[in-house]
């Protein structure tokens, strides 16, 4: 696997960022990973291609150790080791695509309950189109992961309204668009929902809402309305009419 570094910080803050406490918090560092290669535990790397790894050890360039000429002594590669340059570019081909770190979603996860989110005429001011493009291309600074995960996956279409882009990858409901290729709403386990509206609010027209609905058994429905002065309010399911 690997994985782009976007963040270092202490246990504690990974905690937070993170919305999990089953970490190690006494380590005196933990990265948040931005991007990363799936995850896989079945590549294998043939004895010949092995033999070939050359590491950085200071000024000096090291071999792996072999116990037999087809058997790695097993504590060679106990550290941590820096690859040369050739010998990375080669095995970054066999790992696959990096990706945008996904933190809602999560096969397993005990934490948070499965959820789609729904982008309800959410229309970008005019004014704010520009603003909001870049911080949807920017936004590494961003320590909410929900709220960067957001901004990693939306995207303004030409109409000025907000949607998803459309990856086979990710669990959707929708197919893509035609003329552009995005989806009106994205599965996952979103955290932090007023965060995103805290965000969405500053820049979405009148009557711009976003809707989440729970994918579990419960059935729960909620979301937040935007006024288009750069206030939101909350949505909920209510009973209405009459018993009949």
């Amino acid at each position: 696997m690997k994985t782009i570094v976007g963040e270092i910080c202490s246990g504690v803050e990974a905690a937070k960022i993170l919305n999990n406490d089953d970490l190690w918090k006494n380590a005196d560092d933990h990265i948040i990973a931005s991007e990363s290669t799936p995850i896989s535990w079945n590549n294998k790397i043939p004895i010949a291609g092995t033999k070939k790894l050359k590491f950085i050890s200071g000024n000096k360039i090291i071999i792996l150790d072999f116990k037999t000429p087809a058997r790695l002594d097993q504590q060679t590669l106990s550290g941590v080791r820096e690859l040369t340059a050739d010998l990375a570019a080669i095995l970054d081909k066999s790992l696959g695509e990096l990706k945008p770190v996904n933190y809602q979603i999560s096969e397993g996860d005990s934490m948070g309950y499965q959820m789609r989110l729904h982008l309800v005429d959410v229309k970008i001011k005019d004014d704010y189109v520009d603003i909001v493009n870049r911080k949807l291309s920017k936004h590494k600074s961003v320590r909410d992961q929900t709220l960067k995960y957001f901004l990693d996956w939306a995207v303004i279409a030409d109409d000025g309204f907000l949607s998803f882009r459309y990856d086979e990858n990710v669990s959707n409901a929708y197919g893509p668009n035609e003329d552009d290729g995005t989806v009106p709403a994205m599965d996952g386990k979103w955290y932090g929902d007023e965060a995103i509206a805290e965000w969405l609010k500053q820049y979405s027209e009148s009557g711009g809402r976003i809707v989440f609905h729970s994918l579990e058994a419960d059935g729960e429905a909620f979301g937040y309305e935007f006024d288009g002065k750069g206030r939101m309010r909350e949505l909920s399911l209510q009973s209405v009419g009459k018993w009949t």
